[in-house]
């Protein structure tokens, strides 16, 4: 600027642009928002500044301004909320610290924020959009404010982001709130998963989820609103790609708990609609609330505004990084969709065995399992954890005879309900027929098998297997 000043000739001309330039950087510091009484004095000095041709220093020096207050004063105090994390991490009340905390940050990062698109705008106004003030500002406090993040900081907010999805979940249960998906219980011959009466066995203590980590305040007056604000300042400072793989890994993590809960060691009856009815009801919600997901047209945060410095600041969210398309919601979900359905599978996989030993009584399971498959494709990993098992449980000299081809008959039905394609059944009978023509009594345990009152299951079964064998 100096360099430019003394280009000037003109000492009026060289007065005028030093007084605008003063009335320019008075209006912007020390906090970088617009003072009430600057408001009508800032557009008559960028004026000014523009006809002398120093609009672009007039930008510059705001950007540099910018970071350096973000730098100097913002960023400490959004990091210094988190100080003493550590004395309190292990706590029975770390949750509701790292909520206030965090909440508390966030907070005055947005009103920074704020304060400098306020100035922002009015230079882009004044001085053109060709500069982009308004996208490099909010570009570079970001990038300042999150340019070294402290590890303690990922475990705040997984804290965080877990306390808001324990309470939604909470709020959710109590209303009944459910979000129809498309196409979401369809499997892939497009037949329903469920049909609508399952819903009424969903209990409400399964509504809500157990796997909760309270930590004493039921509640808390948290609220969805609450909550949308919470996101909404988050998405505008920037937050969120900080904290995508952090609230990635407590879905994951509620999800895995979830089907822990609510499948393990139950084969008797369809259990994945009544996962899939969870995530429908709170994950999916949850998830389109943290990514401001519109619908009809309408942010989920309708006109929400914020408080600037005794002036009212409209938020326009469709500007907000991308973050409002349907596609973002609707790839997450798809993302999350997957691990559900692969985390479903792995745990069938993981008790298939036993799901054979009670065959006919596991056929929920298996069709369950069949249409988890169908999405999955882990028919190899069923295969190899399933031969596995066999070699461990059944395949070994401990073992009758007897019980191992009544084992393999329930394998031959329980396979053929999972893939009828008879693929899957052929990699898994390999090694069984293989163990029995070793042993000696295989022959006669047949044998004994076809003469006895239970002989036509086993005949059945021989044909049907010699016959393929023969056909091949």
């Amino acid at each position: 600027f100096p360099a430019t000043m003394s280009a000037l000739t003109d000492p009026n001309a060289a007065m005028e642009v030093a007084t605008a330039w003063a009335q320019l950087v008075q209006s912007m510091t020390p906090s970088l928002g617009l003072e009430a009484s600057a408001m009508g004095k800032l557009p008559q000095a960028l004026c000014i500044i523009e006809n002398h041709d120093l609009a672009e220093h007039a930008v510059a020096w705001f950007i540099e301004a910018g970071s350096t207050m973000v730098a100097e004063e913002t960023a400490q105090k959004f990091w210094g909320c988190f100080d003493g994390f550590d004395e309190v991490k292990n706590e029975t009340g770390a949750a509701s610290w790292a909520t206030q905390r965090f909440t508390t940050a966030v907070e005055h990062a947005h009103a920074a924020l704020c304060s400098q698109l306020q100035v922002a705008s009015v230079l882009e106004a004044q001085l053109g959009s060709q500069y982009g003030v308004v996208s490099r500002c909010r570009a570079n406090f970001t990038a300042v404010l999150f340019g070294s993040v402290p590890d303690h900081f990922y475990q705040v907010l997984y804290l965080f982001f877990e306390r808001q999805f324990n309470e939604f979940g909470k709020v959710a249960g109590q209303v009944g709130q459910v979000i129809m998906e498309e196409d979401e219980e369809m499997d892939v011959s497009g037949e329903l998963l469920y049909d609508a009466e399952d819903h009424s066995t969903l209990s409400e203590s399964q509504l809500v989820d157990q796997s909760m980590s309270d930590d004493g305040d039921a509640n808390s007056g948290w609220s969805t609103e609450q909550f949308r604000l919470h996101c909404s300042r988050m998405h505008q400072i920037g937050a969120l790609p900080v904290a995508e793989e952090v609230f990635t890994e407590m879905l994951y993590t509620k999800i895995q708990q979830r089907i822990q809960q609510m499948a393990a060691g139950t084969f008797d009856k369809p259990l994945l609609p009544k996962v899939l009815h969870w995530a429908r009801s709170k994950v999916w919600p949850w998830l389109r609330e943290l990514l401001l997901e519109e619908e009809g047209g309408q942010s989920v945060l309708e006109a929400s505004r914020v408080r600037a410095d005794d002036s009212t600041l409209a938020v326009d969210h469709a500007s907000v990084a991308g973050v409002h398309s349907a596609s973002l919601f609707v790839q997450w979900r798809t993302r999350l969709q997957l691990f559900l359905f692969e985390t479903f599978s792995n745990l069938r996989i993981s008790e298939m065995f036993d799901v054979i030993v009670d065959y006919p009584d596991s056929l929920p399971a298996l069709k369950d399992l069949k249409a988890s498959l169908a999405r999955t494709h882990q028919f190899p990993q069923l295969v190899t954890s399933l031969r596995k098992t066999f070699e461990k449980r059944l395949l070994h000299a401990g073992a009758n005879t007897a019980d191992i081809i009544t084992q393999y008959i329930s394998t031959i039905k329980a396979l053929h309900e999972l893939d009828p394609s008879g693929t899957t059944l052929r990699a898994i009978s390999k090694p069984v027929q293989q163990y029995l023509r070793g042993r000696q009594d295989t022959v006669r345990c047949i044998v004994t098998g076809l003469t006895d009152d239970s002989s036509s299951e086993l005949f059945q079964e021989l044909r049907r297997q010699g016959g393929a064998e023969g056909g091949r």
